[in-house]
């Protein structure tokens, strides 16, 4: 009776010990991280229930978890387009975007976990195209941030009714012919060229007006100071005072001062 008890007994560990090893083979349970959701799949259904960060239990075989990225996603994408003025350009674009969190089931359902590629990328070229096709290329060098916005409102617009929220675009890199990079350098060197020689002659002109500006003061001085000398002989007598050094002439006629007349 002792050894039946034994060998029942002995069953029942097997038993045990061996789910137990085919759960830990299996593993019946996953970890969705912060910045993460899950979707949980029945025989390929998904669960209405969306999965939060957390120790996640499941059927193996049966069921299945599906995780999905939150977090913003920093992406770089290189389109070629054709500028207003027909310059074909390289343009490299960054974009921040992440998923929108109470859609993850409904993303999954209709996009797979390849939600990325078939919402976004075609996106991506088709509004850098057409916002950049509006740009002569010379103004969009020069308007780069005015272009990135451009972009992101006509990508904006293509997200309406998908799970995406567009946080940010940027134009990192415009790249256009050798040729034409070339006929750009030479332009604005003219330009700078151009720039220099009319503040030089804006320069120079300025200083002519100012030399007959002081022509101008000197000579009027003078007029207004011959005018008093003429009308007051007393001024003219301080005027020759004012300029002698102090000494008498060695050889004088008469008892007088010469320039001082101290008669009332």
């Amino acid at each position: 009776m002792a050894k039946m008890v034994d060998l029942n007994l002995e069953k029942k560990l097997f038993v045990v010990a061996f789910i137990l090893l085919a759960l830990l083979f299996l593993k019946p349970f996953t970890t969705i991280d912060e910045g993460e959701r899950g979707v949980k799949l029945t025989f390929g259904r998904a669960s209405q229930e969306m999965l939060k960060p957390g120790l996640v239990l499941f059927i193996p075989v049966i069921q299945e978890i599906k995780v999905f990225d939150i977090k913003l996603i920093k992406h770089e994408e290189v389109t070629n387009v054709y500028t207003k003025d027909v310059q074909q350009a390289e343009i490299k674009i960054a974009i921040n975007v992440h998923l929108e969190e109470s859609k993850i089931v409904e993303t999954y359902e209709k996009y797979g976990q390849d939600w990325f590629r078939k919402i976004i990328m075609q996106r991506v070229q088709d509004s850098t195209k057409a916002a950049l096709g509006k740009w002569d290329a010379v103004e969009l060098i020069a308007n780069r941030d005015k272009g990135a916005a451009d972009i992101k409102e006509i990508l904006t617009q293509s997200f309406v009714g998908y799970p995406i929220i567009l946080e940010a675009v940027s134009i990192t890199n415009i790249d256009y012919s050798e040729v034409f990079e070339k006929a750009i350098e030479a332009k604005v060197v003219a330009t700078q060229r151009a720039i220099e020689s009319q503040n030089n002659t804006l320069r120079i002109k300025e200083e002519a007006n100012q030399k007959i500006i002081s022509a101008q003061a000197e000579a009027e001085s003078m007029r207004i100071r011959a005018n008093a000398l003429t009308q007051n002989a007393s001024l003219v007598q301080y005027e020759a005072v004012q300029k002698w050094n102090g000494i008498l002439p060695q050889y004088m006629l008469g008892n007088s001062v010469p320039f001082i007349n101290f008669a009332k």
